[in-house]
């Protein structure tokens, strides 16, 4: 069954019992498809992180003959444990692609909590960061430590930093990437508001508004019809298949970066963001809030020739943007 579902989800490549999935081709969207599949034909669903820890047929099947029942997440998955460099925690994005253009000796380990949280709805950010810095913790008791977060993961980075560091931690790296979730700031950000400025606003949000209430509709139908279909899971005990999982702790996710409220943090951060000729308002918007709320040093640091945000996790963008993690973590 398991040598179907490769050749399903790698079809141009020959395969044996002991090829590794990734050493094939497989990255990490292509590993959800596998698990989706072996759910559907075994009624078994694995945490992503399974596949990371055991990459090939052989080793998969003996996890399914051994155990009953689902099978213990980790949301910290090794990515590469080799070499004699520090560790890089990556925390969301995509950390097989990532890995591909890494300094050899750096170690990189993945937190995906996308695919890997059962109880999303109890989950703040502040809640994820501490869960996080527990698992990391397992791997290196203490500092300095190296994070890095892509999109709503930079969130988490930060307030992980924010944790680290008020107990005496130190913080090497803190490498936020195009993070632009919806979060707030315990005070007023400056340099925002004027009455030009805020009458411009208006008249453009006035023009904007029949565009802005059929998306927000739309979005708001999205989110009531996936939580809906969860309940009823959740309701009778019953197993979540992992497409409908992840569809679910996005939307949560999204609710949680809407209630965190960024304190400032007297450290220093690289954010790393596509390179556009002319940002849009929503974006400049969070650059400043960015420079309001880190007190240490901020360099901001567009990856070049990368317009979208996903881009920032593709080929060849993602080569672009390791590049750049590449100068804070080659000397260490």
């Amino acid at each position: 069954m398991l040598l179907d579902v490769w050749r399903d989800v790698l079809p141009a490549c020959s395969i044996t019992a002991d090829n590794s999935f990734f050493e094939l081709g497989g990255d990490s969207l292509l590993a959800v498809s596998v698990l989706l599949l072996v759910e559907k034909r075994t009624g078994r669903r694995l945490p992503l992180s399974t596949l990371y820890e055991h990459p090939t047929i052989r080793s998969l099947a003996e996890v399914l003959d051994a155990t009953t029942g689902e099978v213990v997440r980790n949301t910290l998955i090794p990515i590469r444990t080799e070499g004699q460099g520090p560790n890089l925690f990556l925390i969301n994005g995509s950390a097989d692609t990532l890995v591909r253009h890494l300094v050899p000796r750096v170690r990189l380990f993945w937190l995906n909590h996308l695919q890997d949280r059962a109880h999303a709805a109890e989950e703040s950010v502040e809640s994820l960061a501490r869960d996080h810095i527990q698992r990391i913790r397992r791997v290196q008791p203490t500092g300095p430590y190296r994070l890095a977060g892509f999109s709503f993961g930079g969130l988490v980075a930060y307030e992980m930093a924010q944790q680290l560091r008020a107990v005496g931690e130190e913080i090497a790296l803190l490498a936020v990437i195009d993070t632009r979730e919806p979060f707030r700031t315990d005070s007023e950000v400056p340099g925002g508001r004027s009455r030009y400025a805020g009458l411009q606003r208006i008249t453009k949000f006035c023009r904007r508004l029949p565009r802005f209430l059929r998306g927000k509709s739309r979005d708001l139908l999205e989110r009531v019809i996936t939580l809906q279909r969860a309940s009823r899971y959740e309701r009778h005990g019953r197993q979540m298949p992992a497409d409908l999982l992840e569809q679910r702790n996005f939307q949560l996710f999204k609710a949680a970066a809407r209630r965190y409220v960024c304190r400032p943090y007297h450290g220093n951060v690289t954010y790393l963001t596509t390179d556009k000729a002319s940002p849009d308002a929503r974006h400049a918007k969070q650059i400043r809030i960015w420079k309001f709320v880190v007190r240490g040093t901020l360099e901001i640091r567009p990856v070049a020739g990368v317009r979208g945000h996903m881009d920032l996790m593709r080929e060849p963008g993602v080569g672009s943007l390791v590049s750049i993690l590449n100068e804070f973590l080659d000397g260490d």
